[in-house]
């Protein structure tokens, strides 16, 4: 009977302590983990987003370059909406998504230039903000050169 009762003893508390403590590792690895990739997968939406933005302006510029005298050399945004120059760069060129941490910044830089007898436009789209977590400060650009006789 004593060999019966010997066999059945239960884990140590050394043994149940070590066994929390493996899951209690196991457990942070796959928060860390996860957490990484949710933190990569909101900066690749607001990169995403910013080339949506940048987009935007370029097509602007481009509804618009059929008439030269609405752009002056230097910096400006477009308005998203009526799709006019704003000219200096004020608040109007961030813009916050609802529901979004982000705020973009848009810039718009414009220099006209002769190259070989021919009149160029060269605009380069900026698009500035804060990344989230450790990605720090975050910039895009796109750039647009348009050919006029």
């Amino acid at each position: 009977m004593r060999q019966i009762i010997k066999s059945q003893r239960g884990d140590t508390i050394v043994e149940v302590m070590i066994a929390l403590t493996v899951l209690a590792m196991a457990f942070s690895i796959a928060y860390a983990t996860a957490n990484k990739a949710l933190l990569q997968a909101r900066n690749a939406q607001e990169h995403t987003e910013a080339l949506q933005y940048l987009s935007g302006q370029v097509e602007l510029i481009r509804a618009r370059t059929d008439n030269p005298k609405v752009f002056a050399a230097g910096t400006f945004c477009m308005d998203p909406v009526t799709g006019n120059v704003i000219r200096p760069v004020t608040a109007a060129c961030t813009i916050t998504p609802a529901g979004s941490g982000a705020s973009y910044v848009l810039t718009i830089d414009y220099v006209d230039s002769l190259s070989s007898g021919a009149h160029q436009d060269h605009f380069t789209a900026t698009v500035k903000w804060q990344g989230v977590g450790t990605f720090g400060p975050q910039q895009e650009q796109l750039f647009y050169k348009v050919h006029q006789p």
